[in-house]
């Protein structure tokens, strides 16, 4: 079996953990050889002192402080995303009762309007109906104005053929008195 010295090591130290680990690597299959012929029960009987799991400590010590910083960080981001959550969720909560204010408020400005188009339908029916009254009315002046002319043109008339009458009968009775 071949052994690794470093220096500052003992010599054969099988429990510098590097050296197992390259010894077992080098010799690994002699080891399987030795382990299947029954000579060595496992490849741990070879060393002079008895080797101890300390890897699988290692390995379950790093394992659960990796895990329990895993979980750490994972907690404080569910926590840091929770309180987002819950921010998001109120927001949205209160721009749900901020639009359903509005859509009450536009239902009723529609409404609103509505009324407004009637009446203002009603109100140009009524100028439609005062238009048509302005122009009966309109042509109706118009004839009365044509009639009052007319009237006053045979009353301009009239009394000026009684007024040459009265003239004329006023020269006759003169000369009739004289």
């Amino acid at each position: 079996m071949r052994r690794w010295k470093r220096k500052g090591e003992r010599k054969g130290c099988d429990a510098c953990e590097l050296v197992v680990n390259k010894t077992l690597a080098t010799n690994k299959y002699t080891f399987d050889i030795l382990v299947k012929e029954g000579i060595i029960n496992a490849v741990d009987e070879i060393f002079k002192v008895p080797r101890q799991n300390t890897t699988r400590f290692l390995v379950d010590d790093d394992r659960n402080k990796v895990e329990k910083i895993i979980n750490d960080f994972l907690e404080n981001r569910l926590l840091e995303h929770e309180q987002r959550l819950k921010s998001l969720e109120k927001v949205t909560r209160e721009h749900t009762n901020e639009l359903m204010e509005v859509k009450s408020e536009i239902n009723l400005v529609k409404d609103r309007i509505n009324e407004i188009k009637t009446d203002v339908t009603h109100i140009k029916s009524d100028i439609h109906s005062l238009n048509e009254t302005t122009n009966k009315n309109c042509h109706e002046l118009g004839a009365i104005k044509s009639s009052i002319s007319n009237n006053h043109s045979e009353t301009q008339n009239t009394l000026g053929i009684i007024l040459q009458r009265l003239a004329g009968n006023t020269v006759d009775a003169g000369k009739q008195n004289l």
